[in-house]
This record gives structure tokens, C-alpha cells and sequence, in this order.
């Protein structure tokens, strides 16, 4: 009886261990995070350019493109407590404290379309700039990183 409980103790570990090294591994964040041009569409690439020509602070992308698969790792390592988070029924996620949505529901977010980016240096352009280059930065996600093309 106590062999049986180490060896299903083990067995279960050993799935939970390899699901979550595969979910962890399953993105090339090498693409997803948006190291190349690629991962984002031709013309927010265009405004980026702009957006840095016109300032002087060139665009420092975190993550462009992202698809369902990177949507759902981003869950899982960044939204899994649900005593601060909560999925709505269309699938967004919003913080318990204020209802404000933290990530799109499946479909609804620009990333998804190649249309949105995060930038390591977001916080560096004024409104202003980003208009100019084509750009925006939506206020009611609070998040100065992630810029959005007009």
C-alpha cells in the first residue's frame, strides 16, 4: 500500500513536471517576444520606424505577434491566482479589485492581429509622439508599453 502511494506520488509529479516544462518550452519566445520584424505586421513596423526617426528613442520591442497558444502561457504564468483574477465568460481576464481587464478575450486583442505591440521603453513617448507616428497607447489599460496602431 505504501509502494503504491510513492509510485502514483511519482507518476503524478512526473506528468505534472513534463505538462509544465512543455507549456513552458512550447513558444519560441525567441519570435514570440518579438526579436524580429516578423513578428509584427509591415505597417506598425513602418510607424515604429517613424515613431523613432521622429524622436530620436528607437522602439524597443518586448512582444508583437502573439497567438492563442502564447495567449494561454501568458495565463498560466501570470494570471493563475484566482484570488486577485477572474475569466469572464467571453474569456477576458480582469483583476478582482477593480474589474479592470488584464487580458483580452480569445480574438480581441490586437496582438493577435499583428496590430499591437509591447515595448521594453513605452514609457519614453508622449501621447503626442505616438500620434504622430500613427500610433496610440490605449488609457484605459494603464499600460504605457503597449502601443497600438491608430
Amino acid at each position: 500500500m505504501k509502494n503504491l502511494f510513492f509510485v502514483s506520488l511519482i507518476l503524478f509529479l512526473l506528468v505534472f513536471g513534463l505538462s509544465t516544462v512543455y507549456a513552458q518550452s512550447y513558444i519560441d519566445w525567441s519570435r514570440a517576444e518579438g526579436s524580429s520584424p516578423t513578428a509584427i505586421n509591415a505597417s506598425l513596423q513602418r510607424k515604429l520606424d517613424l515613431l523613432g526617426q521622429q524622436t530620436g528613442i528607437k522602439p524597443q520591442i518586448r512582444w508583437g505577434f502573439r497567438t492563442a497558444s502564447d495567449r494561454a502561457v501568458i495565463v498560466a504564468r501570470s494570471y493563475s491566482d484566482t484570488s486577485v483574477y477572474r475569466v469572464r465568460d467571453d474569456g477576458s481576464i480582469v483583476r478582482r479589485s477593480d474589474d479592470r481587464v488584464m487580458v483580452a478575450a480569445p480574438g480581441n486583442s490586437p496582438h493577435e492581429r499583428g496590430q499591437a505591440v509591447d515595448l521594453w521603453n513605452g514609457g519614453s513617448y508622449t501621447s503626442a509622439q505616438l500620434s504622430a507616428a500613427g500610433l496610440r497607447n490605449d488609457p484605459s489599460l494603464d499600460e504605457p508599453w503597449h502601443i497600438i496602431e491608430r
